[in-house]
């Protein structure tokens, strides 16, 4: 059985929830309105069979875990954070090909944009992979971490985001100056 610790900590921008393991960070929220919604988004983004939920308070979780609240909660109210918080990511609850998406995405300069199928292409998949890349930046499990919001269409248009095109477009501003 895998051990999951929760966190939601409060910040000006909401409740943003941390999910964790000994291992490394395995999901972020972010911001919602209560520490429930946090919870609840937090336990559909760690999906697997046999795991075991253990609340932590956030004296019992790691800086660098904690980091990454401060880090969303900035980039959500549109300030650039300064740097992109160094904490460790455990890919076990992804598969292969998710997991190649995501790192690649995480490893790019976050001061650009880049289509689903440059991404696709990038982490060794096809161009026709962009519908698979633009499915996994749907339920990346690290928004903002990983910055999904700086994935576009091969045209150039903003795509879809679940947040909304407006908040989309924000990030990428605050993050490109575009």
């Amino acid at each position: 059985m895998n051990v999951v610790y929760l966190v939601v900590i409060k910040k000006t921008s909401g409740f943003i929830g941390l999910a964790f393991t000994d291992s490394g960070l395995v999901a972020n929220t972010n911001p919602k309105a209560t520490k429930i919604e946090a919870i609840n988004t937090m336990k559909r983004l760690v999906k697997r069979k046999s795991v075991m939920y253990v609340k932590k308070s956030q004296n019992e979780t790691p800086e660098s875990i904690k980091s990454v609240a401060d880090y969303v909660d900035q980039l959500w109210r549109g300030k650039k954070p300064k740097i992109v918080p160094k904490v460790k990511i455990d890919w076990s609850f992804l598969t292969v090909n998710e997991r190649k998406v995501l790192e690649t995405l995480m490893n790019l300069p976050r001061n650009a944009v880049i289509s689903y199928a440059q991404l696709a292409e990038r982490a060794g998949l096809s161009k026709s992979h962009a519908r698979f890349v633009g499915n996994v930046m749907a339920r990346n499990p690290f928004p903002l971490i990983i910055p999904c919001h700086l994935v576009v269409k091969s045209d150039g248009s903003i795509g879809n985001y679940g947040y909304g095109s407006e908040m989309k477009e924000k990030l990428i501003h605050v993050e490109t100056g575009r």
